[in-house]
């Protein structure tokens, strides 16, 4: 995971979100505050998210990955990111919807 100069971490919870991760990704990097972590956490995908989550990881450092071996639900998921998160302050993204500016 990124260091712990962190400002912010955005965590996404996904399952099964193949086809719109990649735009929630994208409107996280589109934001003006820079020292931030996204964790995205796939909860035992049964399409290709997890794969997609591993690809935007390795162009971007700012990116983490966790992987749940059986799927628990969000409330799971969220608990576990956000310990492993980094940040000041965290903020959750649902991977069908992009966000606002945070910086």
């Amino acid at each position: 995971m990124p260091g712990p100069c962190s400002q912010a971490s955005v965590i996404i919870p996904v399952y099964d979100n193949v086809t719109t991760l990649r735009r929630a990704v994208s409107s996280v990097q589109r934001q003006t505050l820079r020292q931030l972590e996204i964790v995205i956490i796939d909860d035992a995908s049964q399409d290709a998210s997890l794969n997609l989550a591993h690809e935007l990881a390795a162009s971007d450092g700012q990116i983490c990955v966790l992987s749940l071996a059986s799927n628990g639900g969000k409330s799971r998921a969220m608990n576990i990111t956000t310990r492993e998160a980094r940040g000041a302050w965290s903020r959750c993204l649902t991977p069908t919807v992009g966000t606002s500016p945070i910086g």
